[in-house]
Parts: C-alpha cells; structure tokens; sequence
C-alpha cells in the first residue's frame, strides 16, 4: 500500500512539474515578444518629428555683418557700420551659401543669450539647447531688451529698429551676453532653420565718479594698470578723468593701453553721471567754475562773464590745469546741473563803462570812456585808434 501511495505521488508530482515549466516557458516567449513590440514602439516614435526635434536642413539664419562693440547702457545695439541689425535666411550646399527665400514671410526675433553658449565653442547646437540659453531680466528690472525685437523675414532678409540693453551682464555666470536670433515660435513649420548668434561681448556697468578706477573696462583689480594708476594717485573713476582732461598723454603714458582699448575705457568712463555740483577757483582777475571732472564751464574775469568760445584751447587747458594742481582748494558749489562736456556759453554782451589809457604818437598819454563793451577772452588784442593813436590796455568790442 505504502509503495502505490509513493508511485502515484511522484508521477503527481512530474506532472505538475511538467506543466509549470511549459507554463514559465512560453511566459517568457510573451515577455520577448511584449519587449520587442516595446522597442519596435520606441522606434517608430523617434522617427515621427516633433517641434523638437525636426529633420536636418541646409537653412539657417546668419546675421549679415558684426556687432559695434562694446555696447554701454541705454546705448542703441547697431553693427559695425553703425546700422540697424540685419538678418538672412540662408541655404548651405556643397560649401556654398546663398540668400533663401521662402515662398511666404515669417517671423524672427532677436534673443540675448549667456556669453557661455554654445559650449566649447561649438557650432553644432539644436533647437533646445538654443532654447535653454536664452536669458529672462532679473527680479525688479525691466525687460533686458528693449525695442523692435522682433521683424518679418521678406525675400531672405529680416531688417530691425532700435534695440537696447537694459542691464550690465555682470550677473551672467560668465560675464557676458550673446545676441541670438531664431525663428518666432508658431510663426513656421517645416524643416528646421538653424539660429544664428553672434560673438560675445562684456556689458559693464555705468560707472559712477567715486567708483574705484579699477571697475572701468580693460583696468583689472590689482592688475598691472590698476597697480600704475594706484602709484600715480589715481585712485578713483573721477581722479581717472580729471587727468583725462588735463593731461591726457601723462595718462595714457601711464596705462599704455593699445588705441582701442583706450577707447573702450574712456568711453565706459564717460559714461558717469557727473550730478550737480560745481566748483569754484579763483585766479585773479579770473574766476573759474568747473565741473567734477576739471573741465572748464564757466570764466569771469573782473566779474565779467568772458563766451568760452573766445577762449582759445591753450587758454582753456591752462585755467583747467591750474585748477588740477590746487583742487583740494577749490570752493564747492552744490546744486548746479552740469554734463560731461564744457556747456555753450551764452555770448549775451554784458554792459559796462571802461576807462583806457590811450598813447599818441609824441608819446602823449589820455585816458578815453568806452561805453558798451563787452569782455571777452581776448583782452591782449590792440585796436588802432582813429587819432593814430593805440590803445595799450585793449579790450574788444563785440
């Protein structure tokens, strides 16, 4: 009894085994077949185009000259020529590029960018990476740019009005923007055209006159310009142009800077706002006025307000260096608008009555009242008397 129990137990038991592993056998032909539909799926999903991810194409956008640089705040962006931005649509074959035309107009627009793309210096961008570089302002600023930002692209060329940046690029991870332009979202469909960027450049803050010299463009902290200036006593944005003024050479001297390079930097340091003091220096019979950066505004001479336009530049650069030399003497004046740049003189005649020593010919002297003559610069000049005599302390009559 006992071995038919065990017999009939063990071929229970090679049944059940039997059909277990056909049962796990033809689950693991399901699951096969189940990965391989998945795959065939992944495949035909990664053929179909999405806006994505579009076909390749030879077209792509390229701006049509390079950028004016450096561009300061509130400065409209122009290119070289000093012109408006431009862009073409262009079509690349066999090593050759030629304005594309599309058979309807679309939409492109202008994009700053972070100064660090593409990485590497890289060419070979898409769509998404383009995408992911664009900058947005920063919290509590406006729109980083401003103006005519996007433009109909008509028979292969897209023209652009006035554009500005609003903001430093100090804040970029690199320092620096890049303009980029790609075709309007929802404005095409088709094959990809590829975006278009252009060299990166520096976007540096306005400067402000007590800044240190150092935040200007080209002038490094602790560098050795920086260290030259410092020597020099020229510590501040303000000292920088008060020598640019005065003696431009010694400055130059001083940074040994390549011509444009120099520009960059004075350019940047002109950009201060210098606010509205005045200063006063008095240098008998001369009183000066001038503004924060030692230029010459203003000239009276015995109380008589002398047209800066009579003031010759020699005359000019003298009352302008020997204010320089006593600065820290000088009277300040608060409240006095005032710009970069000496102002226009009003030329208004001031009246006054003068007494002159006249000389005749046998060495005689006389002295003669002059009514209504007005004061100018050139208070040397002699003028021939009708009684062929001369006027030895001459004035001119305007």
């Amino acid at each position: 009894m006992d071995d038919s129990v065990r017999k009939v137990s063990e071929v229970y038991l090679t049944s059940v085994s039997i059909y277990w592993a056909e049962s796990f056998r033809k689950l693991r032909e399901w699951c096969n077949i189940g990965m391989a539909i998945t795959d065939l799926v992944r495949k035909v999903v990664r053929s179909v185009p999405t806006e994505d991810v579009q076909p390749a194409s030879d077209l792509k956008l390229a701006f049509t000259d390079n950028l004016l640089l450096p561009s300061f705040n509130e400065d409209a962006i122009k290119d070289k020529d000093r012109n408006h931005l431009q862009v073409s649509l262009e079509q690349f074959k066999h090593d050759q590029r030629c304005v594309f035309p599309l058979h309807s107009p679309i939409e492109v627009e202008i994009v700053v960018l972070d100064g660090g793309f593409p990485r590497e210096k890289s060419q070979d961008w898409n769509t998404d990476e383009f995408n992911s570089s664009i900058l947005e302002k920063r919290e509590n600023k406006r729109s980083l740019l401003l103006g005519e930002s996007k433009a109909p692209l008509r028979q292969g060329i897209a023209s652009f009005g006035t554009l500005k940046l609003t903001d430093n690029s100090s804040w970029v991870r690199t320092g620096k923007f890049r303009l980029g332009v790609r075709v309007s979202p929802g404005s095409y469909k088709g094959p990809r055209i590829k975006e278009a960027i252009t060299e990166s450049f520096r976007k540096p803050q306005t400067p402000s006159l007590d800044h240190e010299v150092w935040r200007l463009l080209n002038i490094g902290r602790n560098g050795a310009i920086h260290r030259r200036l410092d020597a020099a006593g020229i510590k501040t944005v303000q000292d920088f142009l008060k020598l640019s003024v005065v003696d431009r050479q010694r400055l130059r001297g001083i940074i040994k800077m390549s011509d444009k390079k120099w520009g960059e930097t004075i350019g940047h340091a002109k950009k201060c706002k210098l606010g509205d003091d005045l200063y006063l220096y008095d240098i008998p019979p001369f009183t000066v006025k001038l503004n924060p950066i030692c230029e010459v505004v203003e000239v009276k001479s015995n109380g008589v307000t002398i047209a800066l336009t009579e003031l010759t530049s020699e005359e000019n650069v003298w009352l302008a260096c020997q204010a320089y030399q006593n600065w820290n003497r000088l009277e300040r004046v608060v409240g006095m608008p005032n710009t970069i740049g000496a102002q226009k003189q009003s030329k208004k005649p001031v009246q006054k009555t003068k007494t002159v020593t006249l000389s005749d010919s046998n060495g005689g002297t006389m002295e003669a009242q002059q009514q209504s003559v007005c004061v100018t610069a050139n208070i040397t000049t002699l003028i021939n008397h009708p009684l062929n005599c001369q006027i030895i302390l001459a004035t001119k009559v305007d």
